[in-house]
């Protein structure tokens, strides 16, 4: 296991690009569209907004929700979003006119995650209620419920080649399952609590999980062997994300921190402190191309941008005013 290196001595520098606000309550979720132009967000207000990547400024606001958005995700191609609520639907939104074009509902409680096939057909969702349903998003139809967590499910996630999906629970376990026919292909233990989030890694070969443990633990897929684990956190760790271009991995805690990992070298290089409002969806997203991350801030309530290969190491600080108005009341 490795133990995270003293922060005071960073192997890499991070400039803060952008500041992104307008959400009137937490930020459940942020995701980059698959060309990394666009940014969405999800949010406990009821909406989702779309940001363009290059301005800042928001483009589109998704609206219509009964209540709470807490999750989303881009459907390949660019052009669709899908959304989890609390009304234990789906929604799929046309980004381009702004409006829902479908909902899709079968779960017994809220939608917790999403994860659209490379194929762009197919959409995954999970719940608290245990389940997984595979939805065919040109009919709307569910045609399958993949059934084997014991705890509510937290994550999903498709491998690069699509041939299998990854999803986490809080029963502590990873489970695999073949896309071509539906059905487990393998339990992952190790954690000794909830896994909230999962990342696979360019080749597919490998797969980090994190968790309440405030562990990661790399996984080797084929063997379903641990093959390192990276401790540094003090508190439950709720998002990763993996950027194949730099061979990077971010991780977001509840200790208020963020820690981008070098895979290479196995080491964290660089930390940012982004204070955590708690909530269990708090996450990070790298950009699909450019050395740059998502993360929350200011208690999830705001968006900042982060270049990792600054030309200039900046000062690294955020020029929001901390006497604003802060959130409003869930």
């Amino acid at each position: 296991m490795r133990d995270n290196p003293e922060q005071d001595k960073p192997g890499r520098n991070l400039s803060l690009l952008k500041t992104l606000r307008g959400h009137k309550k937490i930020i459940s979720q942020i995701a980059w569209s698959p060309d990394g132009r666009r940014l969405a967000s999800s949010s406990l207000d009821g909406t989702i907004r779309i940001w363009d990547a290059e301005t800042g400024g928001m483009v589109k606001m998704l609206e219509g929700f009964a209540n709470y958005a807490f999750c989303l995700a881009w459907s390949r191609d660019g052009r669709f979003v899908a959304s989890g609520a609390n009304d234990y639907s789906v929604q799929l939104w046309d980004t381009e006119s702004g409006r829902d074009i479908n909902i899709l509902k079968g779960h017994a409680d809220y939608v917790h995650c999403l994860a659209w096939s490379l194929s762009g057909r197919i959409l995954v969702s999970g719940s608290p209620d245990q389940t997984i349903k595979i939805w065919d998003t040109d009919t709307g139809d569910m045609f399958k419920t993949l059934k084997g967590h014991s705890g509510y499910v937290r994550g999903l996630a498709f491998s690069p080649d699509g041939l299998s999906l990854a999803s986490c629970s809080r029963d502590y376990t990873v489970r695999l399952w073949d896309t071509a026919a539906w059905e487990i292909g393998r339990v992952i233990e190790g954690h000794k609590a909830g896994v909230n989030s999962m990342a696979w890694f360019r080749d597919g070969e490998l797969l980090a999980t994190a968790g309440d443990d405030a562990l990661i633990h790399i996984w080797e897929i084929k063997s379903g062997k641990r093959t390192d684990s990276l401790k540094g956190h003090f508190g439950p760790i709720t998002s990763l994300s993996y950027s194949p271009s730099l061979d990077l991995l971010a991780s977001k805690s509840k200790d208020n921190l963020v820690h981008i990992w070098s895979m290479t070298k196995g080491e964290c290089e660089a930390s940012i402190e982004e204070p955590h409002s708690g909530y269990w969806m708090s996450n990070i997203a790298f950009h699909p191309l450019k050395p740059i991350l998502a993360s929350l801030g200011k208690d999830d309530a705001i968006i900042r941008i982060w270049d990792l290969n600054p030309e200039d190491t900046g000062d690294g600080q955020d020029d929001y005013d901390p006497s604003e108005d802060f959130l409003d009341e869930i």
